[in-house]
Parts: C-alpha cells; structure tokens; sequence
C-alpha cells in the first residue's frame, strides 16, 4: 500500500482543481443512468454518457451536463467541498467514455443487447466504487502511469 502512495505522488499535478464532492455525487448520477439504460434496453442513455464524458476531457468539467447537475445538488445539499486535482479525473473520465462507447458499439454495430448489458454492468461496479465507496478507479490506474503519458492530461 506504501508503495502506490508513494507512485500516486510522483503524478504531474496540474493547475485545475475539481470538487471531490461533485466528483461523487457525478458518479451515482452516472450508475443511475447505467441502471435505467439496461433495464430499459436503452442504449442511447450510453450515448448521452458518452457524449458528456467528451466534453468533461475535451471542455472541462465545468462544461459538462452532468458535472453542472452535479455541482448543483452538492449547493442544494451543502456537501462539504474538497478540491482536489483534475488530472486523475480527466484520465477517469476517458476510461468512462471509452466504456461507454464500446457499450454504446455492441448494442447498435454488433446488434448484441448481452454484450452491451456485460459492459455496462462493469461500468455499474466501477462507477458504484467512485460513488459509494469513495474508490476512483481510474485515478488508481492513473497513478500507475508512467510520467510521460500522464502528462498529457494535465491542464494548466
């Protein structure tokens, strides 16, 4: 456990801070969207995801939809604000859009509702350990990255 301490640090950080709290409340949005697109068989909730994962890495996330409704329920709650860097979560945020792209791919190219439920159902358990139990894959996985490719998520 020390030692990914220790790799998370060596990170590049950059200037743009997001809202941890937001960060979270995002991610029970986003299983709540996965849950309603698979029991409906609706994968065009998949593309909205998508869609709002583009704009958090090409935009920013104060762009993105989800992001704002985010923001909004933490005033609206007057959850506890922690700020924390972008970069692990712009690198979550690709890995969201990816999955929900591939979903988004078998149900409508590969015509197979089972391989759209299996991927959505792994999207559903790692966005369920970001919103319930405070676990970023994503930042984790950034966190192994070697330097040079992490650096490319950095946002001045």
């Amino acid at each position: 456990m020390i030692k990914m301490v220790e790799r998370v640090a060596q990170c590049p950080i950059g200037g743009e801070k997001v809202d941890e709290a937001a960060a979270r409340v995002n991610a029970t949005l986003v299983v709540a969207l996965l849950v309603a697109a698979v029991v409906t068989k609706s994968p065009w909730i998949l593309g909205y995801l998508a869609l709002d994962y583009l704009v958090k890495i090409v935009a920013g996330f104060a762009c993105s939809p989800n992001c704002m409704v985010s923001r909004f329920v933490v005033r609206m709650l007057e959850l506890e604000s922690r700020r924390v860097d972008s970069a692990p979560k712009r690198f979550a945020a690709l890995l969201a859009g990816l999955m929900s792209s591939i979903a988004l791919m078998m149900a409508y190219s590969f015509h197979s509702m089972f391989w759209f439920n299996v991927v959505a159902a792994l999207f559903i358990g790692v966005a369920s350990l970001d919103a319930f139990a405070d676990f970023c894959l994503g930042c984790y996985l950034y966190g192994l990255l070697p330097k040079r490719f992490s650096a490319a998520l950095v946002r001045h």
